[in-house]
């Protein structure tokens, strides 16, 4: 065989080796990259729809004559709630009453098939005639209600849900007791993925046949008048890529070297096109794996949502509407007679003076300065700003036992401000009340709340009394 020939078949050879080198790295990159973002957008979303739940029907969930509830809200048959859910997020969605769907979003054409997790049992279980159009009445398959009924866990893969797969998130749902009474579900059919899988596929197969041809041709005609050391140059650069580019994660390590040829003709620009080629499928795979990052964003823009809902802008604790939440969660505890927490109610003296005297911003300066007193006198306490200058600390647990050792020295330390050369506003002066829940005196947590604000109150009357 001549030399000509052998170094095309090497060239070739090499050309195609890094091509599919690099469109099966491609190929796994973003089958990896589709399935994990997809599977990470259906937990984000759930996450989101859980949220959402929370603000829309506030409450805990709870089951009445055999039907799930979320606050007010009845969930058996609640088709308006997985509808709005689906369309803000494009995802199916089912809310189950146990293992049994009472609220979804699947169409009953599909109810007759199976429901079985990768490598799970078919769901056994009837339809019953709860709806004309909804797929309710349907089961969990036993592997779902085991992980997540059971187990209390997150169920999280691929899944097969009435007969398609889909890229799912079951997550419990808790009574206030902690009794797991439901699940809520997020999927993502799979076919999705897989449309997507197939044009990357065709994509890569045919830029690779493309490219192994235009290149074969083009060597052809350029050896009729080089010689061959040129390409053999070229040759070991593309082979020198290839060796680079085994079991590789790092992609910045992968570029093609410059063969070192100075033609002035095809030769040299076949030189430069590959280099280029290598430099932009290098950026494409780049591209690809900034998928998971973009899902880690979308879970960091969900949970700032969650602080800007529940936290005060001035202070960064609790604010008004996390308080009340709270205050719903101590209902449940004594309807539960498991309650155990203690409120301390603080109202801040002469805010009005400081703003104006001294201007707004001391006056935000006063408030923070009594916020960090209570974070430091009751350093395991939930602590909420239910006003402009009255904060709500909650203490629960072992703290109950030395709070009232916590509030006097609180106290003594306000007292020792005043003595202080500080200046006005760092000198921290607020009226503290303290009521510890007694299941004999209190029917609920705002009869708590209520003595510790006339505790608070008379602290108030007579720091008062004391000036005058």
């Amino acid at each position: 065989m001549k030399l000509q020939t052998k170094t095309i078949l090497c060239f070739d050879a090499a050309i195609i080796s890094v091509c599919i080198l690099l469109g099966f790295l491609g190929y796994r990159a973003a089958n990896n990259g589709f399935e994990a973002a997809l599977e990470e957008k259906a937990h984000s979303d759930l996450h989101q729809a859980k949220t959402l739940l929370e603000l829309y029907y506030p409450g805990p969930w709870y089951l009445k004559n055999g039907l799930l509830f979320k606050g007010e809200k009845q969930m058996d048959g609640a088709f308006d709630v997985v509808d709005h859910l689906s369309r803000m997020n494009g995802n199916n969605v089912t809310i189950f009453n146990g293992d049994t769907r009472v609220a979804t979003t699947f169409p009953r054409e599909n109810a007759d098939s199976s429901e079985k997790p990768t490598g799970g049992h078919p769901v056994s279980g009837s339809i019953e005639p709860s709806s004309k159009t909804r797929a309710v009445g349907t089961k969990a398959s036993e592997e779902v209600t085991h992980t997540v009924l059971e187990g209390g866990s997150y169920f999280r893969g691929e899944a097969q849900v009435l007969g398609k797969k889909y890229f799912c998130v079951y997550a419990p749902i808790e009574d206030p007791s902690g009794n797991r009474v439901g699940m809520l579900f997020m999927g993502i059919p799979k076919e999705s993925v897989d449309i997507l899988q197939s044009s990357f596929l065709k994509s890569t197969v045919t830029l690779t046949i493309v490219l192994a041809l235009a290149i074969s041709i083009l060597m052809f005609l350029w050896l009729r008048h080089f010689i061959t050391q040129p390409i053999l140059r070229l040759k070991q650069s593309a082979e020198s890529f290839v060796e680079r580019s085994r079991a590789q994660s790092d992609l910045e390590v992968l570029h093609f070297e410059n063969p070192d040829i100075h033609t002035h003709d095809e030769l040299e620009d076949l030189a430069t096109s590959l280099t280029t080629m290598c430099d932009n499928m290098k950026e494409y795979a780049k591209k690809l794996m900034l998928a998971d990052k973009e899902v880690d964003t979308l879970k960091e823009t969900i949970l700032k949502m969650d602080t800007l809902v529940y936290q005060d802008a001035l202070t960064g604790v609790g604010n008004k509407a996390a308080y009340e939440n709270i205050m719903a969660h101590m209902d449940w505890d004594i309807l539960a007679q498991r309650a155990d927490f203690a409120i301390v109610m603080t109202d801040l003296n002469y805010l009005k003076r400081i703003n104006d005297t001294f201007g707004h911003e001391q006056g935000n300066s006063y408030i923070i300065g009594l916020c960090n007193l209570l974070k430091s006198f009751f350093p395991n306490a939930l602590i909420f700003r239910i006003g402009g200058d009255e904060f709500v600390s909650f203490l629960q647990g072992e703290d109950i036992a030395t709070c009232h050792d916590a509030v006097q020295m609180l106290k003594q330390k306000m007292t020792d401000l005043q003595d202080s050369n500080l200046e006005p506003w760092e000198k921290i002066s607020a009226a503290v009340g303290m009521a510890v829940y007694d299941p004999v005196r209190h029917t609920n947590a705002h009869d708590v709340f209520n003595e510790a604000d006339e505790k608070m109150y008379a602290n108030k009357r007579a720091m008062k009394a004391g000036r005058e």
